[in-house]
């Protein structure tokens, strides 16, 4: 049985990962950081009783805390670091997301160079490493983008979560390149959708559904176009990424773009008029003037609203062959999840 470790292995996307380890054997070692949140983990240790695979929680253990990892890691062959803050607005952004997404990879990925059963480390980053804003794809004058580029448009003051991915990869890579006995694989997915495992999850993307369903969008959707993918197959592109002989390099797992107003209109073909959903698109001069009451800047919305999103996956299909689940089934099974 290989011994693994998954850091962020409660949340929305670590649980998928943690479980479908467990259904393919695996001894999962899972640090969490507060032995006294039960209810966040408990349908890890269901799914563990019912599965070929082991659970080994390790209590105490802090993302921010040089060390942390070292005793939980020992024996593992492979590190999965899925842990990082999702949250878009932010009062402290440094805090909130640039620390504990920068200092948490520089912990754990040393933590690998201190053991030496570490063979491959698979790293959760984000398109938002790849692109900070939509009007990118027309400034860098492409018709598509892919592994190749790197955010330069995002900063602590603007889109300091997606910065935030960016400063955390190029960590990553630039650890991995001083030493050579672990590779670095990274996954970097779109905005994920998809069935929760957990009422205790907490994600931009639960949020955003919950808005959906709640009608604050109903009087009229922003023009604002994001690159989607279910939560599944994000989960399962890390286990193929981690047995892959010879995987390695950057990965877009991203499914296909949609404008809100696309994604509602899913809603509605599935649920008909149960929810209070939008007919059509808000002006760009209306979101322009009520989306800083909201907590959008309108530099975010300056350049993003109205402008198109294509995310190249072609690699994620033909290295990791992935087959992206219908996205119609992905918004069904989500609604499904958080309804019932």
């Amino acid at each position: 049985m290989k011994k693994v470790l998954v850091t962020g292995g409660t949340g929305y996307l670590g649980s998928w990962v943690v479980k479908y380890l467990l259904d393919r054997g695996y001894e999962v070692q899972l640090p969490v950081r507060d032995r006294f949140e039960n209810n966040r983990h408990r349908h890890l240790k269901k799914i563990a009783e019912n599965s070929s695979g082991s659970l080994n929680f390790w209590y105490g253990v802090d993302l921010l805390k040089e060390g942390s990892y070292d005793l939980p890691m020992e024996g593992c062959e492979i590190l999965f670091h899925v842990a990082s803050p999702f949250f878009i607005q932010s009062k402290n952004p440094k805090k909130e997301l640039i620390d504990p997404a920068v200092k948490g990879t520089r912990n754990v990925l040393e933590a690998a160079n201190k053991t030496s059963s570490v063979k491959r480390v698979v790293l959760t980053s984000s398109v938002a490493a790849i692109y900070g804003d939509n009007i990118d794809m027309q400034e860098l004058g492409v018709d598509m983008l892919d592994e190749s580029h790197f955010n330069k448009s995002s900063s602590l003051t603007h889109q300091p979560y997606s910065y935030s991915k960016l400063l955390a990869e190029k960590l990553a890579w630039e650890i991995y390149n001083k030493q050579n006995k672990w590779n670095l694989v990274v996954i970097n997915p779109g905005f994920i959708m998809g069935p929760v495992l957990s009422k205790t999850s907490i994600s931009e993307s639960i949020h955003f559904m919950s808005d959906i369903l709640k009608g604050k969008f109903y009087l009229g959707a922003p023009s604002l176009t994001l690159s989607y993918v279910d939560v599944r197959d994000v989960a399962m592109a890390h286990i193929i990424a981690s047995e892959k002989k010879f995987s390695e390099g950057r990965h877009i797992i991203a499914n296909k773009s949609f404008t809100i107003l696309q994604i509602t209109d899913i809603v509605k073909q599935l649920y008909g008029k149960r929810f209070k959903l939008p007919k059509s698109e808000s002006p760009g001069w209306l979101t322009y003037l009520v989306g800083p009451l909201f907590g959008v800047t309108r530099k975010f919305i300056k350049r993003n609203l109205g402008y198109p999103l294509f995310l190249d996956n072609k690699k994620s299909k033909e290295d990791l062959g992935i087959k992206y689940t219908e996205f119609k089934k992905t918004i069904d099974d989500m609604i499904r999840s958080i309804l019932e």
